[in-house]
């Protein structure tokens, strides 16, 4: 009785580490791009690295945030966000890939 009891418990806590282990491989940071518009009108790529689960989130926090780019010493902020995806995607809109192409990088 002794002995199942104990390899209950030693396989609960080998499954528990695994389950663990699987949560951590799947949270680790990505770098994405965003087609972004600013306050005045200008279309730009914004680059951030994130938590892979923070992607789809990335548009919502974003918005009305003041940002660094390449246009400007000062932080401008961001009117609207278009989309975000991982940087080794492409973006689902044609202006979205054509202001990625001209971007410096």
């Amino acid at each position: 009785m002794i002995k199942m009891i104990l390899t209950l418990a030693l396989s609960l806590v080998v499954i528990l580490n695994v389950n663990a282990a699987n949560n951590v491989k799947n949270d680790k940071k990505i770098d994405a791009k965003c087609h972004i518009e600013l306050y005045g009108g200008q279309q730009t790529i914004y680059f951030a690295t994130v938590q892979g689960s923070h992607l789809s989130k990335l548009v919502k926090r974003l918005s009305n945030r003041s940002i660094s780019t390449v246009f400007s010493q000062k932080k401008q902020k961001v009117y609207k966000v278009y989309e975000c995806v991982k940087l080794s995607d492409k973006f689902s809109s044609i202006q979205g890939r054509k202001i990625f192409a001209k971007h410096p990088r």
